[in-house]
C-alpha cells in the first residue's frame, strides 16, 4: 500500500468494502491463481482457506520460441541491441523498476556490450534516476510492441528480469520461459510458484544479490542454455488442459455438497416491452 497515493488507497478500500466483500460473503467457493493469493484472500477476506482452490494461469499458444527470421525482423524494427536484459513492468513501486536500474548500474563495467531494454508504463518517471546512474546510453525504452512481436522480443533477450516485490501470479516470467528466455526473478510472493527451480532468484530488497544473479546469467552461456531448457519444461506445466481438469474437479466437489435446482425458463421483457 505504501507504493500508492492516499486517494488511490481510499478508493480501492471503498470498492472492496462495497463490492467485493458482500459478494465473497455469499460465495460457495473461490478460485484464485496461486497459493500465495489463496492465503492472502483467506487472511484479508476472512474466508475459509479450505474453500479456496488454486487453478494456475496459462497462456495462449503463440507464446513459444520465435523463429530466427522473426527474431531478426523484430530486432530490426524495434532497434533491439544484440545483447540485452529485458523487463516488463510499470511505474508502480511494487514492480521494483528502480531496483532493476540500480542492479543493472552495478554490472555495466563488467558487461559493456549489454543494454537494458524496458517496456514499462510512464517511463519518464525514471529518467532522473537513469541520468543520475549514468545509464542514458545503456537503457532502451520500448514504446508500443505488437502482441504478435512480443514472443520474439523475449526470445531475443539475453536475460529476462522480473524484480517485483509482489505479484498475485506473475505472467511475464511465464511468457518469457515459454519463449525460451533465461529468467532472473524475485523470490517474493507468488513468483517462486511460477518459475520453480528454472530461474535464478533474488531478494527484491537486496540490490547487491540482484546484481550478482544478473551477472551470473550474463556471464555464463552454458548456464543460460540450461535455464532456457529448464524454463520451457517448467512453463509447459501451466497448460490449458491442466487448468480445465482442475476447474472441473472443483465444480464436481462443490456440486457434490450443494444441489442447485434449475430455474424454469420463462421469457421476460425489458422495460420498453421488447422480448429479452
Amino acid at each position: 500500500p505504501e507504493g500508492f497515493r492516499l486517494d488511490q488507497r481510499l478508493e480501492w478500500q471503498l470498492y472492496y468494502a462495497a463490492s467485493i466483500k458482500p459478494v465473497v460473503a455469499r460465495t460457495d467457493w473461490i478460485f484464485t491463481v496461486s497459493e500465495w493469493s489463496r492465503r492472502d484472500i483467506a487472511r484479508h477476506m476472512r474466508y475459509p482457506l479450505e474453500r479456496i482452490s488454486v487453478v494456475y494461469n496459462w497462456l495462449e499458444e503463440h507464446y513459444a520460441p520465435a523463429t530466427p527470421e522473426h527474431v531478426a525482423d523484430v530486432r530490426r524494427r524495434y532497434k533491439l541491441p544484440e545483447r540485452f536484459v529485458f523487463t516488463l513492468g510499470s511505474e508502480y513501486r511494487y514492480k521494483n523498476t528502480e531496483g532493476l536500474l540500480r542492479a543493472f548500474a552495478g554490472l555495466v563495467e563488467r558487461h559493456p556490450d549489454v543494454q537494458l531494454v524496458l517496456k514499462i508504463g510512464q517511463p519518464q518517471q525514471f529518467m532522473p534516476l537513469i541520468r543520475s546512474l549514468g545509464l542514458e546510453d545503456r537503457v532502451t525504452i520500448l514504446g508500443f510492441v505488437a502482441d504478435a512481436d512480443l514472443p520474439a522480443v523475449y526470445t531475443a533477450a539475453t536475460v529476462f528480469a522480473f524484480p517485483s516485490f509482489y505479484e498475485g501470479f506473475g505472467l511475464p516470467p511465464l511468457e518469457a520461459m515459454l519463449c525460451g528466455a533465461p529468467v532472473v526473478a524475485s523470490r517474493s510472493s507468488s513468483i517462486p510458484e511460477v518459475v520453480g527451480t528454472a530461474a535464478l532468484t533474488f531478494d527484491p530488497a537486496d540490490t547487491r544479490e540482484f546484481c550478482q544473479q544478473l551477472d551470473r546469467a550474463l556471464g555464463d552461456a552454458a548456464l543460460r542454455e540450461r535455464m532456457r531448457s529448464d524454463g520451457l519444461v517448467q512453463a509447459r506445466t501451466f497448460s490449458v488442459t491442466r487448468g480445465i481438469q482442475e476447474t472441473l474437479a472443483v465444480y464436481r466437489q462443490v456440486l457434490g455438497v450443494r444441489t442447485y435446482a434449475p430455474r424454469p425458463f420463462a421469457p421476460t421483457r425489458d422495460p420498453i416491452g421488447a422480448p429479452r
